[in-house]
């Protein structure tokens, strides 16, 4: 991460993909400048995909989705056309989570 004044500008990095965001545009590009005179890179422009999670932006918001992620293990394991069962939890708690971590974590608990 980068900090400089009232800027500041984080770095996610993985392996070989990089992301760097941040809410001061100079400050993202002087920083992307910075790293391009370092290492050989290859711009792929706004974040769309990172880790299995889909990055969508509108006017006033950005959403985050791990459907083509949780579609993905479920086409591996040979899930993708099996048909919805009942399973011990509330219907609620999906609207209130954006990811399917917590609800694996607690149906997990039903295997043992």
């Amino acid at each position: 991460m980068k900090n400089s004044g009232t800027s500041f500008t984080p770095l996610l990095i993985y392996m070989d993909d990089i992301v760097v965001t941040g809410h001061v545009i100079v400050a993202i590009d002087s920083l992307k400048s910075y790293i391009c005179t370092h290492f050989r890179i290859k711009y792929l422009g706004d974040l769309n995909y990172f880790l299995g999670i889909v990055v969508s932006r509108s006017k006033s918001s950005i959403y985050f989705s791990q459907r083509k992620y949780a579609l993905e293990i479920m086409k591996d394991y040979g899930f993708l056309g099996a048909r919805p069962i009942a399973f011990p939890m509330e219907d609620t708690i999906l609207s209130d989570r954006l990811d399917i971590t917590y609800l694996v974590h607690v149906l997990s608990g039903f295997m043992h």
